[in-house]
């Protein structure tokens, strides 16, 4: 500077004083008393609890202590969040690798520092310092007892963060610090210290004393104040119902100071949800375990809690009832600081009337518990209390949101129901007059509305079954008065029944109708319908329709035993639905009978049927068999001859299936035989053989009758009958050819066990019969015919090969297969790729069978056979369109031997045999060029190695690859080197050298432009490149060094998303060709995948700190 020397000039102060010296500073403020020794820069840290002191058990820290845990504590005293993540991660390794005594060194100082960071305003500081706390108490182990005191509060709040990332950590620290028998102990231990620190940061602290004003925003304050009192209240909750019973005196005075406070009662009219859903979770917890101190305060604790039943707010709607079962149960007095008139009252009838305002779900299970506490005489109302409480009820369930949600529905039906039962029970004998309004003017007509209604939230709900047990119970008590009512009940709801069944005139509703009316009676019978189990873990929702609402066979069901009024309700039904059904021929009334009588059916319900059927007689006969034979056969044989509907023709078959599982074996047997014979119509054939085969292994009449010449006969003539109208040029019963071929296909896949339902000598001429319907289409001049055909016989054939793999070694199956085989080779069929596909299908299904029945190759059996074929349509083939089927088609052969024998069948003498049959190596002249064949070319069955390619790593040491979207065989290599090759693996050839761009290649990744892929390089360039041009698109640079991943969205933004090191990920937009967005420490580690969802705004990304996480980008 000008006026000055070159001699160096000694530092200037003003007044000639010696400079200011920091150290010199602190040493003086030390030996004048004013602070103890300790680390230099941990003597004034701020946040912390006061009454956490600087440790003063070592004379010079700073050289006692190890050098690197004294730079990572100095490091900890920093004021950016990224630097004390680091700080602690840091402390954290030093941990695990330093020796226990100098691992034990640092636990004086410790208490202070984790205090601090403990209740640090970001979260991934707080879950860090849980993290390092683990690391410590693995090593320490006893040694942290000395210093438990002061570590336990802040330890027990963060258990109770409101992130539960943070609150995951401090519990894993706590287990890890303490064996499950002894954390109690450890609790009971530092009970004092912890209680007052809670109730401290509760009454005491605000959000400038819990953070430093001079560096901290007002938003972080005000952030970190809220998250204190919410977790210390919850914390508070944990320590109280922890310790046990006996320890609970001695903090009865820091919690009477904390309810004492006028501060503390305000945080119930705090805007921040999670201040007062901690507060609700708190005194629900002194109300169970400090009952005699929740007394003492029962004026201002039930009001408090009481007039809050109408919170609206669904994330404090449990807390709240939590607590209001909790006072009603744990504090006698508490309904009489409450005025039930004006304020209880009102506001439960608001709320009930408004389906619980849309948390039906959280509130419905806990009105039940209420009702049995509310002190009836005391309301406004009590001898109508009842009636308008379920007035209430219906009218929320009636609300359009709730017949929108069906959980919502179900949780206030169950509820509704409930309530009921407990106030029918209490009331039935006492008040009969209210009971029957309970039952015939709510009850019944819900349950009217539920049948009707457009929604099926009612009829999905837990109404019928709840409703049957309570109309039930009351013919168990000795009340000639109820006894009436259940069968009033019963009879007025089967009078509605039939009289809108009979006025419905839309077929639609009356389906709809007939479907719930079945399901009203399955709920009556089977009380479990419905229901769902509890050990059912998370699960979604499919759409059901209204017949399946049913989902668990009521075979496994528990079954109700019915009332006297159930019976004739159910009776009833029966009656005038089969009386619709016969005299009026009412397909839904037939439909509504078979199912019920599937359900259930009494003696009793079958005599006054008979006795209605006209041209009765008496007769020895059980009602059930006068029924199936005088009743249903001549029914049956009737409608057959008409017009009349085929699926009531369906329901009559299921009808007397039914009542096979009840006759005798004589009896069932000559009832299938006359129903066999009654039948002409192939699909009704086809349903009484399926509806038999789904019980033949229970019933061994069925089983008998299965096998029996009867049903073969007229098996193989259909079979016959069905083939020659398949062959025909000019089939005029298309509609019985269909059904005739779901018969074949049913019976080619009955089995029992492992044998067929069906004889084996009727399945070997069933096969017979097919083999020779398809060597009669080579003759066929009809394209149609054969294509429809081979369709059936391949549908069939599948069917069979993957279902009775026992009867694959017949000999009729192997001509059966080669028939297929024919097909799939000779170019000459002419049959679409669909049907060619199929039939593809059924023969690969017939060698992996064949191969898994014989284990081995059999030189004279079908699998040599087959490759003869092929073999010789090799040699035969003259285009180069039918070459290439075919040796598709033997590779696919090879393929599926290779997955049907296990590697200890394919020994090398099974091998030879093998390369013996599937060698078709020949020289064949094709258009013009020779071709030599050998499937082996496609498929090596040994080793299974297609290619195997090496490179020099100093010229080209692979780093990343990637297969452009729609370049056949090719794949893109990067390398370290920086260059990049474009490969045909296929061929094993070099396509391109793309020179690169100076810098090693970490990533590639296809964008959603054909021919045009991004390169993540390690200097933090991205380059978006031209694979067909060579050309470069476009090229960024992240500044956080290495690209580690690359992702773009597909939802029609042109965005791309690349990963780096330090797990910060950027956002591209490649249309403005500019940086869109930055998300900084998106993982603690090097993002090392990434994925854009496909048309979705979000993507997933993983890291090296094991976490996986979906964000929007």
């Amino acid at each position: 500077m000008p006026g000055h020397s070159s001699k160096k000039q000694s530092q200037r102060t003003k007044g000639n004083v010696r400079p200011s010296s920091s150290s010199q500073a602190a040493q003086l403020l030390t030996a004048s008393g004013g602070a103890q020794p300790g680390l230099i820069g941990f003597g004034t840290l701020t946040g912390g609890p006061a009454f956490v002191p600087v440790s003063s058990t070592l004379d010079d820290a700073d050289t006692s202590l190890d050098s690197d845990f004294r730079i990572v504590l100095r490091k900890l005293a920093k004021k950016d969040s990224t630097t004390k993540i680091k700080a602690l991660q840091e402390f954290g390794a030093l941990c695990k690798e330093k020796d226990e005594e100098t691992v034990k060194g640092i636990l004086p100082y410790w208490p202070r520092i984790y205090n601090r960071m403990a209740l640090d305003f970001e979260s991934r500081v707080r879950e860090t310092t849980q993290n390092s706390m683990n690391c410590l108490v693995l090593r320490v182990r006893r040694s942290l007892a000395p210093h438990l005191k002061t570590l336990m509060g802040s330890w027990l709040l963060c258990q109770c963060d409101t992130y539960p990332t943070v609150a995951t950590a401090a519990l894993q620290s706590f287990q890890s610090a303490f064996p499950p028998a002894k954390q109690v102990d450890a609790l009971v231990y530092c009970k004092q210290e912890s209680v007052q620190f809670l109730v401290d940061n509760i009454v005491n602290q605000t959000s400038s004393t819990l953070s430093d004003v001079s560096c901290t925003e007002a938003k972080d304050r005000e952030s970190k104040y809220n998250r204190v009192v919410s977790s210390s209240l919850l914390a508070l909750r944990k320590l109280m119902v922890t310790i046990p019973a006996d320890q609970q005196t001695s903090i009865v005075e820091q919690l009477t100071l904390l309810l004492d406070s006028a501060k503390f009662w305000k945080f119930g009219k705090s805007d921040v949800q999670t201040i007062r859903s901690s507060m609700f979770s708190f005194l629900s917890g002194l109300c169970e375990m400090q009952s005699s101190v929740a007394r003492e305060y029962s004026s201002k604790l039930s009001p408090f809690v009481l007039h809050a039943i109408d919170e609206k707010e669904p994330s404090l709607c449990y807390y709240v009832w939590e607590c209001v079962l909790s006072v009603t149960k744990n504090i006698e007095d508490s309904w009489s600081h409450v005025n039930l008139q004006k304020a209880f009252w009102p506001k439960l009838k608001a709320l009930l009337e408004n389906g619980c305002y849309g948390n039906a779900v959280v509130i419905g299970p806990n009105l039940l518990p209420l009702l049995s506490q509310i002190p009836v005489e005391k309301m406004p109302r009590p001898d109508t209390f009842y009636e308008d409480l379920f007035a209430c009820m219906k009218l929320g369930i009636s609300q359009d949101r709730v017949q929108a949600s069906t959980s919502e529905c179900n949780a206030l039906v169950l509820a509704w129901m409930e309530c009921l039962q407990f106030s029918v029970n209490k009331l039935s004998t006492a008040s009969p007059d209210v009971t029957s309004h309970l039952i015939l003017d709510q009850v019944l007509p819900l349950v009217q509305t539920s049948l009707c209604e457009s929604s099926a939230s009612l009829y999905r709900s837990s109404l019928y079954g709840k409703m049957a047990s309570l109309v039930s119970n009351l013919e168990i008590t000795d009340c000639a008065q109820l006894d009436e009512l259940s069968s009033n009940y019963w009879n007025q709801l089967a009078i509605f029944i039939k009289e809108k069944l009979e006025t419905e005139q839309s077929s639609a509703a009356c389906n709809k109708l007939t479907e719930r009316v079945v399901y009203l009676v399955r709920c009556i019978i089977y009380p479990e319908t419905g229901l769902k189990s509890k050990s059912e873990k998370v699960k979604f929702e499919c759409e059901i329709n209204d017949s399946d609402a049913n989902s668990v066979s009521d075979s496994l069901k528990k079954k109700r035993v019915l009332s006297k009024g159930t019976e004739l309700f159910l009776q009833k039904i029966l009656l005038d639905s089969f009386l619709q059904a016969y005299n009026h021929w009412s397909v839904e009334h037939l439909k509504l009978f078979s199912q019920i009588v599937e359900l259930e059916v009494t003696d009793n319900t079958m005599r006054d049927i008979v006795e209605c059927y006209p041209g009765h007689e008496v007769s020895d006969q059980t009602p059930s068999d006068q029924f199936a034979f005088n009743v249903c056969l001549p029914w049956l044989s009737k409608l057959q001859g008409t017009t009349q509907s085929q699926e009531g023709i369906k329901y009559l078959i299921n009808i007397v299936c039914t009542f096979i599982s009840s006759f005798e074996k004589s009896s069932s047997l000559i009832l299938l035989e006359k129903l066999c014979e009654s039948l002409t119509d192939l699909d009704a054939f086809h349903v009484l053989l399926e509806k038999v085969l789904q019980s033949h292994k229970s019933l061994p009449a069925v089983k008998e009758w299965l096998k029996s010449e009867k049903l073969g006969e007229k098996l193989i003539c259909t079979i016959k009958e069905v083939c020659q109208l398949s062959m025909a040029t000019s089939p005029v019963e298309e509609e019985r050819i269909v059904h005739g071929w779901n018969i074949i296909s049913l019976v080619l896949s009955a089995a029992d066990d492992a044998d067929p339902a069906v004889d084996r000598d009727h399945i070997h001429q069933i096969l017979s019969t097919i083999h020779q319907s398809l060597l009669s289409l080579a003759n066929s001049r009809s394209t149609d015919r054969v294509n429809t055909s081979i369709k059936f016989v391949s549908q069939a054939a599948h069917n069979f090969f993957s279902s009775l793999k026992c009867c694959l070694m017949l000999p009729a199956a192997g001509d059966l297969l080669l028939a297929l085989f024919t097909i799939c080779l000779d170019s000459s069929y002419d049959i679409t790729d669909e049907t060619l596909e199929l039939c593809r299908s059924a023969c690969l299904c017939g060698v992996h069978g064949l191969a898994q029945c014989t284990g081995v190759f059999l030189q004279d059996g079908v699998l040599p056979k087959i490759f003869d074929l092929i073999k010789q349509q090799v040699t035969v083939t003259n285009n180069m369109k039918g070459f290439d089927s075919v040796m598709l088609m033997a590779g696919r052969v090879v393929e599926t031997l290779q997955e049907s024998l296990t590697d200890d069948v394919i020994t090398e003498e099974v091998f030879e045999e093998m390369y013996i049959c599937t060698d078709i190596s020949v020289s064949h002249e094709c258009i013009g060029y020779i071709v030599d064949v050998d499937i082996y070319t496609y498929m090596d069955v040994l080793t299974g190695v297609y290619l195997e390619m090496n490179f020099d790593n100093d010229t080209f040491h692979i780093t990343a690859m990637m297969h452009p979207s729609t370049y056949l065989n090719k794949i893109v290599f990067g390398s370290k080197q920086g260059t990049m090759q474009l490969w045909n693996i296929k061929a094993d050839k070099m396509l391109y050298m793309f020179t690169g761009w100076g810098s090693p290649i970490t990533v590639i990744e296809q964008a959603p432009a054909v021919d045009v892929v991004a390169i993540g390089l390690a200097d933090g360039r991205i380059i978006v490149h031209n694979l067909l041009y060579d050309e470069t698109v476009v090229k960024f640079h992240q500044e956080w060094g290495t690209v580690t991943a690359i992702s773009f969205r597909t939802d029609g933004h042109p965005i791309m998303v690349t990963g780096s090191t330090l797990g910060h990920i950027a956002l591209w937009d490649l249309e403005e060709k500019r940086l869109r967005s930055q998300m900084y420490d998106a993982h603690f580690s090097a993002v090392s995948g990434m994925q854009c969802l496909s048309s979705e705004p979000l993507m997933v990304t993983s890291a090296g700190d094991n976490s996986l996480k979906v964000e929007c980008c």
